[in-house]
């Protein structure tokens, strides 16, 4: 999304520069969105019934909290990196 807004050649030197602050971290954050995204649609996508028969478990509000905690932690850091950025251009 970021791409579409500001370039591919941009969004790729974020990229780097978040890969050199924080080694790891934008890994984490592509696994953390993917995970609540699949989780999100395959419950906001199908029936009740049909998630209760196939016996789909539902995570605790809690574990989606704290997913959600740990998304705001990382995207707080890449915010950091993309204002130091534009500040260089």
């Amino acid at each position: 999304m970021l791409c579409k807004v500001v370039g591919e050649v941009f969004a790729r030197r974020v990229e780097q520069a978040m890969e050199a602050a924080y080694p790891t971290e934008l890994d984490h954050l592509k696994s953390l969105l993917g995970q609540l995204w699949k989780d999100r649609c395959s419950f906001a996508h199908a029936d009740m019934n049909t998630n209760v028969a196939a016996q789909q478990t539902f995570n605790a509000p809690s574990w989606t909290i704290s997913q959600y905690t740990k998304l705001k932690e990382i995207l707080g850091r890449y915010e950091a990196v993309l204002m130091v950025e534009m500040q260089q251009i």
